[in-house]
């Protein structure tokens, strides 16, 4: 029987990764398990008519990957302390969440994916994309997705 070595987690930093992590701890990964934290950063709005140098997106582009590096690190270290021997890579990407998660789960050719879903329905569903739903439905691998508290 093979045992699962590489696990991506897919965090958004901006709702609840501790209870994404503590899912992940639950599972008792292996010391030979290899966990790859993933978190994706929204590409900035494109506009024909912007100057660089001045445009305030670029700014806050970049605040949001320093941001999201900084919090990958300190979550890398948890993860590592609570399991000694395990790989642990944390990735920041930019683009489209959902499209990035099985890119990356792809690339890296993962056993499965752990993602958190908020659960969303009605009009709420209709006007937020969701995450989970379209990694579910596009992922050529397993996918762990349980409910997140918003």
């Amino acid at each position: 029987m093979k045992t699962t070595n590489k696990i991506l987690v897919a965090l958004d930093l901006s709702e609840s990764p501790d209870d994404v992590l503590a899912r992940v701890l639950a599972l008792q990964p292996g010391a030979d398990t290899t966990i790859i934290l993933l978190h994706v950063v929204p590409d900035i709005p494109h506009t024909s008519y912007f100057i660089e140098s001045s445009h305030p997106w670029i700014d806050v582009h970049r605040i949001s990957l320093e941001t999201a590096e900084a919090a990958m690190a300190r979550y890398r270290n948890v993860l590592a302390a609570a399991l000694p021997g395990a790989i642990i890579t944390p990735i920041v990407r930019e683009g489209v969440a959902s499209d990035r998660i099985v890119q990356t789960a792809d690339n890296h050719n993962v056993d499965y994916i752990i993602v958190g879903d908020h659960c969303r329905s009605g009009l709420t569903h209709m006007f937020h994309a969701n995450v989970a739903e379209h990694v579910v439905r596009n992922a050529r691998r397993n996918v762990l997705s349980f409910y997140v508290p918003s």
